[in-house]
């Protein structure tokens, strides 16, 4: 991968591309498990789960952007952000309009350019993969909360009945107790949240 990309770089500047292209190197979930990639490898750190998990170590993910003379170098950023907000984002840096379709993604620039800017969705974000129809994975983040149901990697008995595990990722990062018991208030204002959120996406299909 490495020689990959070092030829890709190598090639925009050959070609005189290089100051006039920008570049995005993200992952897209956490490191595989699957047989078929013999095994899969890798490792999310302290993070619980991996690909295909809504657990952190499934869906935080490093990525990078680079556009020389446009963008400052060796900066680091921690605010929320989403692979979905590269379309919005690389439409803004290019001038372009955009896209007036409901989407989750939004513009990051000022994240980009400002180490102090607040997150574009303002700590919240929602996710839903696999599982079934009547039993979807899906998780809902707002600020430090964050509720799970039905996650893949966890153990049943780790669950409510409902399904639901409940963490704050502010003090238990490695999302290993459920306080969804202690916490019904939050579960259900994140819940309330969630069932916002999938109905506009209902709306759009």
């Amino acid at each position: 991968m490495d020689e990959e990309i070092g030829r890709l770089l190598k090639s925009l500047k050959d070609h005189g591309l290089a100051d006039n292209t920008i570049v995005v190197f993200q992952s897209d979930q956490g490191f595989s498990k699957e047989e078929r990639t013999f095994g899969g490898g890798g490792s999310a750190g302290i993070y619980r789960g991996s690909k295909f998990s809504l657990f952190e170590g499934g869906i935080r993910v490093p990525a990078f952007i680079s556009w020389k003379g446009k963008l400052k170098q060796d900066q680091v950023r921690d605010q929320l952000v989403s692979n979905t907000d590269w379309f919005p984002t690389l439409a803004s840096l290019c001038g372009l309009p955009a896209p007036k379709v409901l989407i989750d993604g939004k513009n990051m620039v000022d994240v980009l350019k400002n180490p102090k800017a607040a997150s574009p969705h303002q700590d919240r974000f929602f996710w839903q993969s696999r599982g079934t129809k009547k039993n979807p994975q899906w998780a809902v983040r707002d600020k430090d909360w964050k509720l799970l149901h039905n996650p893949m990697e966890a153990k049943k008995q780790e669950l409510t009945n409902e399904g639901y595990f409940l963490v704050n990722i502010k003090t238990d990062p490695a999302e290993k107790i459920n306080v969804a018991a202690q916490h019904p208030d939050i579960v259900a204002r994140l819940r309330d949240l969630y069932d916002h959120w999938i109905s506009t996406v209902d709306r759009q299909q």
